[in-house]
């Protein structure tokens, strides 16, 4: 595996994640110990404190506290102002009660409460400092100190006498110890078998990061064929996927590609050799007739025409979509446009025997670039007449609808397949199913696509075989 490898970084991650938690462990267990042990047992005794406090009205207080004192091992005393012990227990206190003879629980037997004398007659002795214990209590609600070696909590309960309640914060140095010896064993263990389960994880996440890989390495490859196991995640999953769709994608370019240069040599070709064929004809034979030169000359200037044009509109296309276009936008009349666009063609039309049938509805207005609207009209009616086949009838309609204007130009010709339909848009496309009866680089409805969405219009193409073909675009009114 090479070092700089997804797999090995993966592993190391992995193995230094596990060494991490572990550092962590041997704090918390070792070094921290005794502050969180001690932590806890104070937490524990203010906690005991409470609930006798909020029960010391209770018939059961002598229960609740024998309870808390025996549950975490505590030395209680309640006393009062002069230090007169009114009861005190602790958990061997507690025990040695539940386990006299005859009796079943705590309320079959409860120790008499009564005052006691400090030393003669009491059932345990004071704590030393009780005094000073009394004196701080007199002060505050509640108080709590920690001495040598125990921690001391007090509270004036309601009727004035006090509650002291200590607990011995032991040493935790011999569980440490032990703890030390066991994390030793549990940390090599651990490690290893983390290299063991790091090296296997990164092998098994690494595959598909490989596969992908090698789809990637041969992306556009015509003959490649995509072995990538699915299934392991969904990004992996989407990443193949959206791997897979930019590969068909770069192969479908690739063959418009192809198909626009053998398209574009023959429609360059063509003008090309007409001009120069005539001008030969010119130098040659029809120098010294006018009007042959004259014919001559105009074919010349018809072709030179011809191939400036299909030099402009692939110029215009790199332009559109370099995004460096800039567009006029000003409020224009679109139904004085679309009259002006239908009328260019009325020649062609005549001459083609096409009627074209038109619906235009009068002054509807739009924020636009206006010549590059009328290109693409002018596109959309091009494009019907070219492909419109025996049926020589076309329609164009311009309405309001639901505050947008809606251009549609409709012929009767041969159905567009859905196949086609799909790429209809595409740069460099054409249509093979239908003889082309003009010359054209493939990019009119590419042209217009990109300028409908500098203007965020929608734009569309439907096709059935007994409505003919419909290209339409909406723009908002104003």
């Amino acid at each position: 595996m090479k070092s700089k490898s997804f797999g090995v970084k993966l592993w190391l991650y992995f193995t230094l994640f596990t060494a991490v938690i572990f550092c962590a462990l041997w704090l918390v267990q070792t070094v921290f110990l005794q502050s969180f042990y001690n932590q806890t047992e104070i937490n524990n005794i203010e906690k005991s404190a409470e609930r006798i406090i909020s029960q010391q009205t209770s018939e059961e207080l002598d229960d609740i506290i024998d309870h808390e004192a025996y549950k975490n091992s505590l030395l209680i005393f309640i006393t009062d102002t002069d230090g007169q012990v009114i009861y005190s227990t602790d958990e061997h206190s507690y025990k040695k009660r539940r386990e006299r003879p005859g009796v079943q629980n705590d309320n079959q037997h409860k120790p008499e409460i009564k005052p006691q004398g400090r030393q003669k007659g009491a059932e345990r002795n004071l704590p030393d400092g009780y005094d000073d214990f009394l004196v701080k209590l007199s002060q505050s609600k509640t108080i709590s100190y920690e001495d040598d070696t125990s921690y001391i909590y007090g509270a004036r309960l309601d009727n004035g006498n006090a509650l002291y309640i200590s607990k011995s914060l032991g040493s935790v140095e011999n569980t440490v110890g032990i703890l030390r010896s066991q994390l030793v064993l549990i940390t090599l263990a651990a490690l290893v078998l983390s290299f063991i389960a790091a090296y296997f994880i990164s092998r098994r996440f690494s595959k598909p990061v490989k596969a992908i890989s090698e789809q990637a390495r041969h992306i556009g490859d015509e003959n490649y064929t995509s072995s990538f196991e699915k299934g392991f995640c969904k990004e992996t999953d989407e990443l193949s996927y959206t791997i897979s769709k930019t590969s068909e994608n770069l192969i479908k370019a690739e063959n418009y590609r192809r198909e626009f240069f053998a398209n574009i040599s023959h429609d360059l070709r063509t003008p090309l050799t007409m001009i120069k064929g005539y001008a030969e004809m010119v130098k040659d034979f029809s120098w010294e007739e006018k009007e042959s030169r004259e014919s001559d000359l105009d074919v010349i200037i018809k072709e030179s025409d011809r191939l400036t044009e299909l030099v402009n509109e692939i110029l215009d296309y790199s332009t559109l979509q370099s995004g460096t276009k800039k567009y006029d936008m000003q409020k224009s009349n679109i139904s004085e446009l679309a009259k002006n666009v239908i009328n260019q063609f009325a020649a062609l039309a005549e001459k083609n025997g096409i009627s074209i049938v038109s619906s235009i509805q009068k002054d509807l207005y739009a924020v636009c670039d206006r010549q590059s609207i009328a290109r693409v009209m002018y596109n959309f009616i091009d494009n019907a007449i070219s492909h419109s086949g025996n049926n020589k009838e076309m329609f164009v309609s311009l309405k309001n609808r639901d505050s947008k204007i809606r251009f549609e130009v409709r012929n009767l010709g041969q159905a567009i397949d859905e196949e086609s339909l799909e790429h209809i848009w595409d740069r460099y496309f054409t249509k093979k199913q239908q003889k082309r009866n003009k010359t054209g680089t493939g990019l009119g409805l590419a042209i217009s696509k990109e300028i409908l969405t500098a203007h965020n219009a929608a734009y569309g193409a439907e096709s059935a075989e007994d409505r003919g073909t419909v290209f339409w675009f909406e723009i908002m009114t104003c």
